[in-house]
């Protein structure tokens, strides 16, 4: 899975890039501009897979990048998770109108960022298993439409595949409908 990682701190980057790795991430690119990340999309030379976002940058938000980025054909479904330090819900309800598929507090867990490369993984092999779909739905964060309790009752994994099943049976029946 090709990852493209953007974030102004260039500390975050190199543990970003260190961490997947070890996850066997291999095609991990980073950079610290949301613009030079929109002209490597926009080029289209690599066509990532992924897209880990931070919302707090100097050059343009990474809300913005995010909807900019759906809006570049081939881009729509792409599995898009936010980093931020910011959990406050103004933020995250903006990050999700954009087009963001999830988000990851900062600092991050290392179990709990490779789990959720499990979930964009799973995504981008549902939306390769629906040919012609021209944008499947955006996903909607599965632990909000639980109550809490709920949520943490169930594993991260559990999650994980409720998650990327849930998203292939929309893409399904969107291609039916």
């Amino acid at each position: 899975m090709r990852i493209l990682a953007v974030d102004d701190d260039t500390h975050i980057l190199e543990i970003l890039k260190a961490v997947l790795t070890d996850a066997g991430y291999d095609e991990v690119t980073t950079t610290p501009s949301p613009l030079d990340a929109l002209e490597m999309v926009e080029k289209g030379d690599k066509r990532f897979d992924c897209l880990l976002l931070d919302i707090q940058m100097p050059e343009m938000d990474g809300i913005t990048l995010c909807d900019r980025l759906r809006r570049i054909d081939g881009y729509a479904s792409v599995p898009i998770v936010m980093l931020t330090a910011m959990a406050e819900r103004e933020y995250v309800e903006r990050a999700f109108k954009a087009g963001a598929t999830d988000y990851l507090t900062k600092p991050f867990d290392v179990f709990e960022i490779t789990a959720r490369l499990r979930v964009a993984a799973k995504l981008c092999e549902a939306s390769q298993e629906v040919p012609d779909t021209p944008e499947p739905p955006r996903p909607r964060h599965y632990a909000s439409r639980r109550s809490k309790s709920d949520a943490s009752s169930l594993s991260r994994q559990e999650l994980v595949d409720l998650f990327a099943d849930e998203f292939k049976k929309r893409s399904l029946l969107k291609r039916a409908g």
